[in-house]
């Protein structure tokens, strides 16, 4: 319970007689120690056993009633989704996205720099100091001047473009490298969940391997088996322990390898779910692909490269324009009481070789203008591509984890009763049921296996998209257009807009 002390809020104390709003108990924090009185007089049950005793009473029974509580419901009360907050945490506290915010701040100053006007000059021109006899007080006249230089019309501007299309494009290298830690530490919680599975399964093949040694062991006391058969058992058995040694060691170093991205302890639990569905969302093609088209900071990037390309084509036209300077001038002549003139000078650059380097640097340039742009067409056709290809492999390995999960287990496991039974009637030697409980250990662990596969594909597919992965809610059909329309997020789309794999 978080109180804060009473010198505090001393003031709210003695008004309320409680101050903190921040306090985790579900009773109120008192300062001092003290109980509220209250404002109407106490019954005599109060009276008789202290409004202290009561209150103490009526909080132990809660804590008490949530404590088993909670016991008793811990099984049916699915947890919260932890995936969804160790994204939260790996946003706040990840090392390498902090460096990149603060990269992003500290280039954010470079707008204004860019747009800034160069420093003023600003002197005195001391004149007739004779030359036989040098001395600074034995001037004619002083000439104080101020001179300003001032770029061509709308170069400030296209400077200052430049620069925000930069620090747009570091923004994106953020969103990037932010999607691409998301997908580690998706991946690494997919493989975390595999290996508790695997330790499951394992355990699980230990106790059946235990009964197996246990009916070996009893034939063999009754002459109707081997001893080989109990050596058998004996061997898979510390097999098992051999590879429950190894899991244990590969999920402590993916338990370490994820809580680095997230910079907390190595050692830190994480909360992982009893399975994974094997459904994937309802999606639509077109959806995704204007999703990904939209938010795909590889693609954002490059087409802000492109602008930023455009803007300095036109900054090098301008440079074919003269920049000005302007200068004031006030002169005081010795002996006077102030100034006496006050001249003013406006002048231009003249870029009177602009065909050999201005030319040459404007021609640079659109050069590089058309390479940003064909090098945008060529990363929106690899990221099409990339989403195409993480669209097919996930389609793919639902079908896979649904054989594993309607057919092959089942039919593992009744292949293993079957292998029991045939062993118990002399049908079968020990070495069958060994392998077949083998068989149902290897599909059961290439089960879980494809499912993570799957739940890793989604996890590649939205790291395509950019984002989550929208849902898609079909609406009327149209009959004159042969097609049905899409609707996702107050927008309409049409679902044969682009064809390409649906769902």
């Amino acid at each position: 319970m978080k109180c804060f002390p009473s010198d505090i809020g001393a003031e709210f104390e003695a008004r309320n007689g409680v101050f903190g709003e921040d306090c985790l108990s579900p009773v109120p924090c008192y300062g001092a120690g003290r109980v509220p009185q209250p404002p109407f007089r106490a019954s005599n049950v109060f009276r008789r056993h202290g409004t202290r005793k009561i209150f103490h009473l009526l909080t132990i029974t809660g804590m008490i009633f949530t404590g088993v509580a909670s016991f008793v419901f811990a099984g049916e009360t699915p947890p919260a989704d932890e995936l969804a907050q160790l994204v939260q945490i790996l946003r706040r506290q990840n090392p390498e996205l902090a460096a990149l915010r603060e990269r992003i701040a500290a280039s954010g100053y470079r707008v204004s720099q860019a747009k800034a006007f160069s420093a003023p000059v600003i002197g005195a021109d001391i004149e007739g100091i004779p030359k036989s006899n040098f001395s600074l007080n034995k001037y004619m006249d002083v000439e104080y001047m101020v001179m300003q230089e001032l770029p061509g019309p709308g170069k400030r501007g296209l400077r200052g473009k430049i620069a925000e299309k930069e620090v747009a494009m570091l923004e994106k290298e953020y969103s990037s490298r932010e999607l691409d830690l998301i997908l580690e530490l998706k991946q690494l919680y997919y493989q975390l969940y595999f290996l508790e599975r695997s330790i499951g399964i394992n355990e699980e093949n230990h106790e059946l391997l235990s009964q197996m040694e246990k009916i070996a062991e009893a034939r063999y006391s009754t002459g109707q088996a081997t001893q080989q058969d109990v050596i058998k058992a004996q061997v898979e058995l510390a097999r098992l322990v051999n590879g429950a040694i190894l899991l244990d060691q590969e999920k402590k170093i993916t338990l370490s390898k994820m809580n680095t991205l997230l910079a907390r302890e190595l050692d830190k639990p994480v909360a992982l779910p009893q399975s994974l569905e094997l459904h994937l969302p309802s999606m639509d093609w077109a959806i995704v692909v204007g999703q990904m088209l939209e938010k795909s900071p590889e693609l954002k990037s490059s087409q802000l490269a492109a602008e930023q390309a455009e803007a300095q084509v036109k900054l090098a036209q301008k440079e074919f324009l003269p920049d000005f300077q302007l200068r004031s001038e006030a002169r005081h002549f010795k002996g006077d009481g102030g100034i006496r003139e006050v001249d003013t000078f406006l002048g231009m650059n003249l870029p009177f070789w602009f065909w050999t380097d201005k030319r040459a640097v404007l021609q640079e340039k659109k050069g590089q203008w058309q390479v940003s742009k064909v090098s945008y067409q060529s990363i929106r056709n690899q990221a099409l591509f990339q989403l195409q290809q993480a669209w097919i492999r996930v389609e793919a390995k639902q079908r896979i984890a649904e054989l594993f999960e309607t057919t092959l287990v089942p039919q593992a496991r009744q292949v293993m009763e079957s292998a029991r039974a045939g062993y118990q009637t002399n049908k079968i030697d020990f070495l069958s049921w060994i392998d077949a409980q083998r068989f149902l250990k290897e599909i059961s662990l290439e089960k879980e296996q494809s499912v993570v596969e799957l739940h890793q594909g989604i996890a590649q597919l939205e790291r395509a998209v950019g984002g989550e992965l929208p849902e898609k809610t079909e609406g009327p059909f149209d009959p004159a257009q042969g097609r049905r329309e899409t609707k996702v997020e107050g927008k309409t789309n049409s679902a044969a807009a682009e064809k390409g794999l649906g769902s």
